[in-house]
């Protein structure tokens, strides 16, 4: 009885304040209201169920308080509550149970299933009131480095009928980054999707406090809208990925994925379960942070660093037409020209021009797998103990410099991956050697990693800057100092000495084992503003396949003045004390494959 007077007590009191509030009614004030109530009636509920079930635990019977104290234990057991009062104490706590775990389960999925629970984050687009609630308000314009609105990513148009409609002028070449609402989330469903902050509680609606929404406000990001067209225009016909990041401050100046899609097709669901299915292409995937790729030759700036860091780098080491053999009993390590390719005594800076194998194996040898941890962690690749632990697919969340969570989830690439841990059968002196110049567990890199890996040689204090796609946002240190169906091919395992102990599957493009082309550069050299990752699946070697690619981008970079030049005008021509004679190629510092 009491507590129905209190619920009504505190219906009288709300409603009182809701009548005082009446200057500035709310529809919404009533359901909240009711909400309020209703939680609290179901707290004050559990709370007298677990005081009367303490109270009544600790009562005797009047019966049992004047017993004799000899009586048998079955006879003073009856002398207690009897069977049904026992069997009422056992239905009170299974339904505070019941009631506990039906509330967790709301809380559990009303507020932190959407940060936790990817099942949820993936069919979340499916749910009517989440579409109908960010449809029913217009969402800001995304906007491009420059500000200009002529240069506008995403904004709003009348259709031949009136309607107004969201339209992306550059629909295929930012699809990846900006997401549908199919699938993996991008920038649109994060930069203006209703988060969690931004949805006003039940108190703060019959308080009449205002909550301000982010869906009104434009966003510019980091990206140029004609660096990423050239991006586009070089990667045609291509599978690959590129990814541009100003090494001082971390922007993303470019990041694109090929074979890419239509934002526009895919609203039609038929035709996304069609792209979803293509296993050979993947345009849904972005491989750009999500692909794994053998890093190769370009793998050797990582031992570079790590030869600096352990005070080494002066070491020399001889490649000669014998091999490099790590360990007794494992097969020789030649270059690619095999015993042929020899470059005699050479040092880390001689042995970096001409991409030498059978140095850098050696290199990774001397340096020891703690060494080469510690260096990895510090570029942001994982780094761990046993080949089973690189294949859980991390996603980094941690690695963007974003100004909310849900930005960072939905960009967060999957963590590259190497082993560096003890030697012994598993990890032997071999593998290491192999990792020196790129090859075997090192072969779970990202072309977004490669170019964190690039963009941390070419910060001016050596250090790491997080990745920011948002414009206006403080810098911040990550680390201080045709049929549809794919073509498998079987690879078979050894051990050092050639014998066989397992086999998997691996995808190939055509006929023969697929060769991916890389290409790493920064530029300009004296004060480097690009650091740039370039991967071309089937290219071949990289000098060949990704370095043009990456020359025709650095002098794009350059027209636009991201590298701290003036940018060219309608005639081509630049103003500048440092600009590059005519016809000559910016400086660079290139790793191919």
């Amino acid at each position: 009885m009491s507590l129905i007077l209190l619920l009504q007590t505190a219906a009288n009191t709300a409603t009182a304040t809701a009548n005082n509030n009446a200057a500035s009614p709310s529809l919404e004030k009533q359901p909240a209201l009711l909400s309020l109530i209703y939680v609290g009636g179901l707290a004050l509920m559990v709370l007298w169920l677990v005081i009367s079930l303490i109270r009544h635990r600790r009562q005797r019977s009047a019966l049992a308080a004047i017993a004799p104290e000899d009586l048998p234990d079955e006879v003073r057991q009856r002398l207690g509550a009897t069977s049904t009062n026992r069997g009422l104490r056992v239905l009170r706590w299974l339904f505070i149970v019941l009631a506990l775990t039906t509330y967790g389960f709301h809380v559990y999925w009303a507020r932190f299933a959407a940060q936790t629970n990817e099942r949820f984050q993936e069919l979340s687009y499916k749910d009517l009131r989440n579409r109908r609630l960010s449809e029913s308000t217009l969402r800001g314009w995304i906007l491009d480095r420059t500000g200009e609105l002529k240069n506008a990513l995403a904004l709003y148009r009348r259709d031949a009928n009136g309607n107004i409609e969201r339209d992306y002028p550059m629909d295929t070449q930012f699809a990846h980054l900006f997401g549908s609402d199919r699938g993996d989330p991008g920038l649109e469903r994060t930069l203006f999707g209703v988060q969690s902050i931004d949805v006003p509680e039940a108190l703060q609606v019959v308080l009449g406090q205002d909550v301000q929404q982010r869906a009104s406000k434009d966003v510019q990001i980091t990206i140029h809208h004609e660096l990423q067209q050239a991006i586009v225009d070089q990667l045609k016909g291509k599978n690959g990925a590129v990814v541009i990041f100003n090494p001082q401050t971390g922007e993303v100046l470019g990041m694109y994925s090929n074979p890419s899609y239509s934002l526009k097709e895919v609203q039609d669901e038929a035709r996304w379960v069609q792209l979803n299915a293509d296993e050979r292409d993947k345009p849904l995937l972005n491989r750009a942070l999500h692909q794994y790729y053998i890093p190769g030759s370009s793998f050797k700036t990582l031992m570079i660093i790590a030869a600096h860091r352990a005070g080494i780098q002066d070491t020399e080491f001889v490649c000669s037409g014998g091999g490099y053999i790590a360990m007794p009993g494992a097969k020789p390590i030649f270059d690619d020209g095999g015993p042929g390719e020899v470059h005699g005594l050479l040092g880390i800076d001689h042995a970096y021009e001409v991409s030498c194998n059978q140095y850098f194996a050696q290199m990774a040898v001397k340096l020891g797998p703690e060494r080469i941890r510690e260096a990895a962690k510090l570029v942001g690749i994982g780094a761990y103990d046993t080949p089973e632990e690189t294949t859980r697919g991390r996603r980094e969340v941690e690695i963007w410099n974003a100004s909310t969570d849900a930005i960072k989830r939905a960009l967060a690439p999957t963590e590259a991956t190497m082993v560096t841990g003890k030697l012994g059968p598993k990890f032997n002196k071999f593998d290491l050697a192999l990792e020196g110049y790129g090859q075997g567990y090192a072969g779970q890199m990202t072309p977004f990693q490669m170019a964190l890996l690039a963009s941390t040689i070419a910060n001016m204090n050596g250090d790491l800057m997080k990745p920011r796609i948002e414009m206006n946002r403080p810098n911040e240190v990550a680390y201080d100092p045709k049929t549809g169906q794919p073509i498998r091919r079987t690879v078979y395992d050894k051990d050092p000495k050639g014998n066989i102990i397992g086999q998997h599957e691996v995808l190939v493009m055509a006929d023969k084992p697929r060769i991916d082309g890389w290409f790493l550069c920064i530029a300009p050299l004296e004060h480097p503003t690009i650091a740039m990752a370039v991967i071309v699946e089937g290219g071949g070697y990289g000098a060949r396949s990704a370095a043009p690619i990456a020359a025709a981008l650095v002098l794009k970079a350059r027209d636009l003045g991201l590298l701290g030049n003036q940018p060219a005008n309608q005639n081509g021509q630049q103003q500048q004390p440092n600009q590059p004679r005519q016809g000559a190629k910016p400086k660079a510092t290139p790793k191919k494959r």
